[in-house]
């Protein structure tokens, strides 16, 4: 599978959260432990902020069923 951002994003500190953690999973070992923090720790703004907002979210799909 050709991983076009791997070629764009050469500088580190350009690299995204996802490429980040497609580089962890690379290679002949796999530290499990790092890969399940960096995507705990990717996953979680989105996670907050859904909690934050749920009210909105529940309001937003039932008022779009009446």
């Amino acid at each position: 599978m050709p991983f076009r951002p791997r070629v764009v994003l050469k500088a580190p500190e350009a690299q995204t959260m996802p490429l980040f953690i497609a580089n962890l999973a690379g290679g002949y070992t796999i530290d499990y432990g790092a890969l399940m923090m960096s995507v705990l720790f990717c996953s979680l703004p989105t996670v907050i902020i859904f909690f934050i907002l749920q009210k909105q979210f529940a309001e937003g799909i039932t008022g779009a069923v009446k």
